[in-house]
């Protein structure tokens, strides 16, 4: 068997655009596989203050969008959020919900106890 080096030239061709194809339908369908990435700096898994607000601060993917105790929070083009709560008497729960475009959820249930109303 000849191999003509068009052929070949051809067959390499269509290999390279087959995977560039392939690599950009990845890219621009990729959150539908995975889900939304959502790191929470601040606060620590179940802290103690004795503080009547807190602050808090992490990071997001941007293709999502975060809402803490159902209320939306604002993210930074970086993927940073920050910002400051009032908190109530006792223990608060902080439920963090990142969700992408496909409808994908991360969840985040931090308990915070405060002690400087007590």
């Amino acid at each position: 068997m000849i191999f003509d080096s068009k052929k070949i030239a051809y067959v390499i061709v269509a290999i390279l655009l087959l995977a560039v194809f392939s690599f950009y339908l990845y890219y621009q369908f990729r959150f539908y596989f995975r889900v939304p990435e959502l790191i929470l700096e601040v606060p620590a898994e179940d802290m103690v203050i004795s503080e009547p607000h807190i602050g808090i601060k992490g990071r997001i993917g941007l293709d999502s969008a975060l809402t803490l105790n159902g209320r939306p929070i604002y993210i930074k083009e970086t993927g940073e959020f920050q910002e400051r709560i009032n908190l109530g008497e006792g223990l608060n729960q902080l439920d963090f919900e990142a969700k992408n475009k496909a409808g994908k959820i991360t969840k985040i249930i931090n308990g915070i106890k405060n002690t400087s109303l007590m």
